[in-house]
């Protein structure tokens, strides 16, 4: 579960929560083309290292968009653009979880249940249910 130092900087060069969403997608889109090719060609071991990277950037993204929440930047449309990306990669990693072999399946189900949590993740702040991990408390 990690990203390249290239896809760091691109996503730290992003200006702002809208920026950085889109630059997010576009990686994690690319990521996921690749280990699709990948997981075509049998090339389990590299499908994963792409995997990983597109993990580790959702992850980012939404430990920027909650720190961004917190320093009381409007980010609540930037959520809703990245829960509805979201919700598209997943039924791509169904289908690279349909195509590979059985060992190699655990990890693929593990990203399909992370993605399904960082999807709500994503909603939750639309609807005022806020996670305590990522606030402080102020006393």
């Amino acid at each position: 579960k990690r990203m390249s130092k290239d896809e760091q900087k691109r996503l730290n060069d992003a200006d702002g929560p809208k920026s950085r969403v889109n630059t997010a997608v576009d990686l994690m889109e690319l990521r996921l083309r690749y280990a699709e090719n990948e997981a075509a060609a049998a090339q389990y071991d590299v499908m994963f290292n792409h995997l990983g990277a597109f993990q580790a950037i959702m992850d980012d993204t939404i430990d920027y968009l909650y720190q961004a929440l917190n320093r009381r930047e409007k980010v609540f449309d930037s959520f809703k653009r990245f829960e509805i990306k979201l919700r598209g990669f997943a039924t791509r990693l169904a289908l690279i979880r349909r195509e590979v072999p059985a060992a190699y399946d655990p990890y693929v189900r593990d990203l399909l249940k992370h993605l399904r949590e960082a999807r709500s993740k994503a909603v939750d702040p639309l609807f005022g249910e806020l996670p305590s991990a990522y606030f402080p408390r102020r006393r």
